[in-house]
């Protein structure tokens, strides 16, 4: 009977432990030992022979165990909804992980295929940009293989400057080209390092003209106009405003 009222105590103790650290079916199981705890007493009491303040302490004990039993079919019957509280819960959580994968899947799908369509039109431009480049090197090379060929085959001294400005419109317009290609090559990026200085204008202009004026045809009307208002100095970068002005000359 002490083991047994012992035992209870402790029981108890540790349901109230359980029900501290937020488990809510403890609270059943608190109440039942605490009344198993109870039913002990009495029974230590009769076994003392101090029963006779207590009349029918047998039927006390047995609404005890009765009231025992039922609290530890609803303590059952709360870790059952429980358990169905906690199985609903991660299969919400499993079930949003699932739509987070999914919408991440589907975010990762359209970036792949925004990246493909950019690939696909960078690499129309690039195969545009190849044509035009081949055919923009191949009209100054023929020049000047042409001018080679008509070399050995003339004697006249006036045909032969003729060839020489052919020549060196040629070379000079090949320069140009690959000049142009290099520049894309170094501006073809977002980080291109502008490199500000004070420079002249109107003598930058003067050199960009010098170097693109058509020299072999007479017939193309050229001028350079320096408007009086223009500031003398200005401050920017030099180099790839000259590449520019050239570009768009020729």
């Amino acid at each position: 009977v002490v083991t047994t009222m012992v035992w209870g105590s402790l029981a108890a103790l540790v349901g109230v432990l359980r029900l501290r650290d937020g488990y809510k079916p403890a609270r059943f199981f608190v109440l039942v030992f605490a009344l198993v705890s109870v039913s002990s007493a009495i029974s230590a009491l009769d076994t003392l022979g101090v029963m006779d303040a207590i009349q029918h302490h047998y039927l006390v004990t047995m609404v005890t165990q009765s009231i025992d039993m039922g609290l530890l079919a609803l303590a059952l019957a709360d870790r059952i909804n429980l358990s169905q509280e906690q199985r609903e819960e991660a299969l919400r959580q499993s079930v949003e992980t699932e739509q987070r994968a999914a919408a991440t899947e589907r975010k990762a799908s359209e970036k792949m295929q925004q990246a493909l369509t950019l690939s696909k039109k960078e690499s129309e431009k690039k195969s545009e940009f190849l044509r035009m480049v081949s055919h923009e090197l191949r009209t100054p090379l023929h020049s000047i293989i042409s001018a080679t060929e008509q070399w050995g085959e003339t004697e006249d001294e006036f045909a032969r400057r003729d060839l020489i400005d052919y020549l060196t419109y040629g070379a000079a317009r090949l320069r140009t080209q690959i000049d142009n290609l290099v520049l894309y090559a170094e501006t073809d990026t977002e980080d291109v390092a502008i490199n500000a200085k004070t420079f002249e204008l109107q003598a930058l202009f003067t050199r960009v003209i010098e170097k693109t004026r058509p020299k072999p045809n007479a017939a193309v009307q050229f001028e350079f106009e320096y408007a009086a208002q223009n500031p003398p100095l200005c401050v920017g970068d030099s180099y790839l405003l000259e590449h520019m002005l050239r570009s768009v000359l020729d």
